[in-house]
């Protein structure tokens, strides 16, 4: 994960932060039109997009360790192994996560 130390900060290979950059930006893009969806009173597609706002984050903090699943349910359980139940993402967001999941599969 790490290609070198420079003043003693690690840094991360290239291509790994420009695919974290372009996974948020997807993030971004999705909350954006969630907000709009949710102004036009269109309560699942602004579900929709929720989910897929925190899908793409979780993908783009996947990306700076170079992991990837093909399944959106692999991707949610690995985030909350590696991330959630370590702490280094709130327990409150894995909840947030589950509820999203939740209402998309409805």
């Amino acid at each position: 994960m790490i290609v070198s130390t420079v003043r003693g900060l690690k840094l991360l290979d290239e291509r790994r932060w420009d695919l974290c950059k372009y996974r948020m930006e997807q993030a971004k893009e999705s909350l954006g039109a969630s907000k709009i969806t949710l102004e036009n009173n269109m309560i699942k597609d602004a579900i929709n997009r929720s989910y897929y706002s925190a899908f793409y984050a979780m993908k783009a903090v996947l990306a700076l360790e170079e992991k990837d699943f093909k399944r959106h349910k692999d991707v949610v359980a690995y985030f909350n192994k590696t991330y959630v139940a370590t702490g280094e993402f709130s327990r409150e967001l894995g909840r947030m996560i589950a509820k999203l999941q939740q209402l998309r599969e409805r």
